[in-house]
C-alpha cells in the first residue's frame, strides 16, 4: 500500500517531541536494512519503508506498507513514542485516549479521530476510509 502514514506527538494542540529511545526499541527487531534517515522494517508477511530515523523523537513516516503485521509495528511504535497515527486521507488513530485532549482542533475537524488498540484496528481505519 503506497499510503503515507505519519506518527507524531502533540501537546496542547502543537507538535511535540516523543520518546525516541522507546521508538527505537519498538522498531529495532524489525529493521532489516537502514541508511541514516531511513530504514526498512520487515515482518513475517510484509514490510514498510520508514523515514525520520535520524530524529526519532520528532516522529516518523511509514510508506509502502505491505502485509497485515506491519500495522502492528506502526501501532507499537506510536504507542511507545507517545505518538498518534495519521494515515493520509484517513482518521487519526489514537493509541492512548490521553492524547485526545492534545490534538489540534483543525486536525480533528478535518480527519476525524478513532481510538485504536492494535495494528488490526489501524488497518481497519485505513481500509474503511
Amino acid at each position: 500500500m503506497s499510503l503515507d502514514v505519519f506518527v507524531q506527538g502533540f501537546r496542547r494542540g502543537e507538535s511535540a517531541r516523543g520518546d525516541g529511545h522507546e521508538v527505537r526499541k519498538a522498531l529495532e527487531r524489525f529493521i532489516s536494512d537502514s541508511g541514516g534517515t531511513w530504514a526498512r522494517v520487515t515482518t513475517g508477511d510484509g514490510d514498510a519503508e520508514v523515514y525520520g530515523m535520524d530524529d526519532l523523537d520528532s516522529g516518523l513516516m511509514f510508506t509502502n506498507l505491505s502485509g497485515r503485521a506491519v500495522w502492528d509495528v506502526v501501532f507499537e511504535t506510536a504507542r511507545a513514542g507517545g505518538f498518534v497515527v495519521m494515515p493520509v486521507g484517513c482518521p487519526v488513530g489514537v493509541p492512548d485516549e490521553r492524547h485526545l485532549e492534545h490534538l489540534p482542533t483543525s486536525l480533528v475537524d478535518r480527519a476525524g479521530v478513532v481510538v485504536v488498540s492494535s495494528g488490526t484496528d489501524l488497518l481497519a481505519v485505513v481500509q474503511s476510509a
